[in-house]
């Protein structure tokens, strides 16, 4: 498992991996700079075209920001960018709340409004981000059916060799066992993830089974199992094709999954996590630093400052 490390190449491609996350985090506030215009009209603060433009921009560059640092934090993203845009759209309204107070004390007024605002935000991010944490995983997406079409200059052997599943390999990321008489193997994914308690990074690993069910000498058919009260159910069918013209290999997978939920099928997609999986195949057999977010140690913003408060309750507690 590679560590987080920001090079000029981890930028371009975390921002082009990321577009969907970063274009729809921007988008949700500016529509509630919109909705204040629409609604308060002159009265909105973002009714002057600069100020719009000029918050559109810094926001963006946050979330820009922040998808490169912590390509992890897809929930917190989110989660902030409904309370911003809840913020800029009630602004107008909140201002208003000031003049309630005597003519001489709107000063004093302004300070506690901006204060409550502040505060209330944060209050209220932290508890988005617990709410959808422990909701989404409880709605199950039933039968999900994927296709992905991806391109590379690279050998289809080679290529052929980096994604296709088999038994007894190892890799940082993923090892597999032995295949069983019934053709079925353990398949382990290695992540790096906080502990639940002191928010440490830690190594964690996330089991699986597999079976081969047909190969060819340019495709692949695997069927993916959990147990489940101690019977294997299948999970997912997954079929990778390969076909080469030149220097270049085109890898074709298509997916049928019962396993996800809305907490995994949203990130599936904002993060583009088809395409990332290709990437990290490709990187490996052309040599070069891996790029791959899922190769990444899963750690977000509030991960670290959790970890900082758990820290300091263990000193003050031994």
């Amino acid at each position: 498992m590679i560590t987080l490390s920001i090079t000029p190449r981890d930028i371009r491609y975390r921002l082009f991996r990321l577009r969907r996350l970063i274009f729809i985090a921007t988008l949700i506030p500016i529509l509630g700079m919109v909705l204040s215009i629409l609604i308060t009209r002159e009265a909105s603060w973002f009714s002057n075209l600069p100020v719009f433009l000029g918050v559109a921009f810094i926001w963006f560059g946050i979330v820009a920001t922040h998808s490169v640092i912590f390509p992890f934090d897809w929930l917190e993203q989110l989660s902030a960018a409904i309370i911003i845009a809840i913020v800029v759209f009630a602004g107008s309204y909140l201002e208003k709340l000031v003049y309630l107070a005597p003519e001489t004390r709107w000063g004093d007024a302004g300070v506690w409004l901006t204060f409550i605002v502040i505060f209330g935000s944060i209050f209220a991010f932290l508890a988005l981000v617990s709410l959808l944490a422990t909701q989404l995983p409880k709605r199950d997406m039933g039968v999900m059916r994927y296709k992905a079409r991806h391109r590379a200059k690279v050998a289809m052997g080679d290529l052929m060799q980096a994604i296709l599943l088999k038994e007894n390999t190892q890799t940082s990321f993923c090892s597999t066992g032995p295949k069983r008489e019934d053709g079925i193997f353990t398949v382990t994914y290695h992540y790096i993830m906080p502990n639940s308690r002191t928010y440490e990074p830690e190594p964690s690993d996330f089991e699986m089974y597999a079976e081969i069910q047909s190969k060819t000498e340019t495709s692949q058919i695997t069927q993916y199992y959990m147990l489940k009260d101690d019977n294997e159910a299948g999970v997912s069918l997954c079929e990778e094709y390969f076909s080469e013209e030149g220097a270049y290999t085109t890898y074709v997978i298509q997916e049928q999954h019962t396993l996800f939920t809305l907490y995994t099928v949203i990130p599936f997609w904002l993060c583009d996590s088809y395409a990332d999986h290709f990437t990290g195949a490709v990187d490996f057999v052309q040599g070069t630093k891996p790029r791959a977010l899922h190769l990444l140690p899963k750690i977000t913003a509030l991960s670290i400052l959790a970890r900082w408060f758990a820290r300091q309750n263990f000193d003050e507690h031994p």
